[in-house]
Parts: structure tokens; C-alpha cells; sequence
């Protein structure tokens, strides 16, 4: 199911908050920022797999036209994880974005890569910095971008470190 600025998100709140607790140390819904497309997996009344996005601009984009969005948590239960689900989530925001020209980028675990590579993204930046409660923050983990059409790799402005703004 695909929520837009989380209008609807009141009845799977919950099932969001224990499912981020589980899956990211800690960290709970309230704590992250609002998606503009969040797509939901649920059995039930639980959300078990989840993937959100928010559209940003990005000064590593060469052209301000083209659309471009943060790929934010992306997460499954653990009793539902090798099934697919995170990566229909993904398919999922990738449909709604359907029409025009985008680009989406993650900073993700060296663990994750090959799964988001499988989703067609690719490592552009070996190293991301954030602005994190007022201060410069670097994170050793890679960026990685997927592409609506192959033709907007040309776009991105390729850097050792990429800077994406406020944390997800």
C-alpha cells in the first residue's frame, strides 16, 4: 500500500514504531522525518516490510530539473525477511514515480550494498555527511543512486564524500 506525506499512517503508527525499534537499534518512528511516498507491506494490522522516500535537491545533481529523492528506512520483520518484501516496497516507490525523469539515493550499511545493488543502485560515493543537531556529521558508509533511465547517470557529479543534508 503507498501513503503519501503519511496521510493515513495513524492506524500502522505503532506496528511502524516496534518495527523500526526492532530493526534499527532503537530508533522510533517519531524520531525520523515524515515520508512524502511510503509504501507498507502489512499481515494483518502489522506492518511487516516498509520502505519511505522524501524528494530533496541535491547539489551533486548536475541538472536542477530532475527530480530527486532520499530513500530513507527501508526494513522488514524478521520472521518475513528473504521473501522478497523489502524489494516489492522498493518496486513499489519506483511505480510511483513512474512518470519524468528521478534520481534516488540511500547511504546504507556495506552490508546492505549487494541487496540495493539487486534493486539497481549503484555506489557513487564511498562516504555521506549530514547535518546532525547543528553540526557536520560523516558517516564511513556508501551512497548509492538508482536512475529512472540510464541516461541520467551524466547527472550526478560523482565525489569521494557526498553532502545529503538533514538526516532522513
Amino acid at each position: 500500500m503507498i501513503l503519501k506525506n503519511d496521510d493515513g499512517l495513524s492506524p500502522y503508527a505503532g506496528s511502524i514504531d516496534k518495527l523500526y525499534r526492532d530493526c534499527f537499534d532503537g530508533l522510533r518512528l517519531g524520531e525520523s522525518d515524515p515520508a512524502e511516498i511510503r509504501s507498507l507491506l502489512t499481515a494483518g494490522s502489522n506492518v511487516i516490510s516498509q520502505a519511505a522516500i522524501k524528494q530533496c535537491r541535491y547539489e551533486f545533481i548536475g541538472n536542477p530539473l530532475i527530480a530527486t529523492w532520499i530513500l530513507g528506512y527501508v526494513c522488514t520483520d524478521s520472521a518475513y525477511r528473504g521473501q522478497g518484501l523489502a524489494s516489492q516496497c522498493l518496486r513499489e516507490l519506483f511505480d510511483e514515480l513512474h512518470s519524468g525523469s528521478w534520481i534516488m539515493v540511500l547511504n546504507c550499511k556495506k552490508s546492505v550494498v549487494g541487496f540495493y545493488e539487486k534493486c539497481g543502485f549503484e555506489i557513487i560515493a564511498e562516504k555521506a555527511s549530514y547535518d546532525r543537531n547543528g553540526s557536520l556529521s560523516i558517516d564511513d558508509d556508501p551512497v548509492m543512486a538508482r536512475c529512472s533511465s540510464p541516461e541520467l547517470k551524466a547527472a550526478i557529479v560523482g565525489k569521494e564524500i557526498l553532502h545529503l543534508g538533514e538526516e532522513f
